[in-house]
């Protein structure tokens, strides 16, 4: 079936698989890294909030200073 196709339909069509497959190719490794980029960012605002509820923890003197600062402050 090839064979029957001119040569300037079957460089089309090889350009063409070309041209796409190296879009879809760059599209994923985008998605790829944009994920790895918001997975990361995620991770530094969890830990961010960790630290903190951790000096919160530490400088609290009582169960009631602890309870206010968690809630209010």
């Amino acid at each position: 079936m090839l064979r029957r196709l001119s040569l300037i339909r079957r460089l089309t069509l090889f350009f063409t698989l070309v041209a796409a497959s190296v879009v879809l190719g760059l599209g994923g490794l985008f998605m790829t890294a944009a994920d790895r980029h918001f997975i990361e960012l995620d991770r530094s605002v969890l830990q961010d909030k960790r630290h903190l509820i951790d000096d919160i923890l530490a400088s609290a003197n009582s169960a009631e200073d602890l309870r206010w600062r968690l809630t209010c402050g």
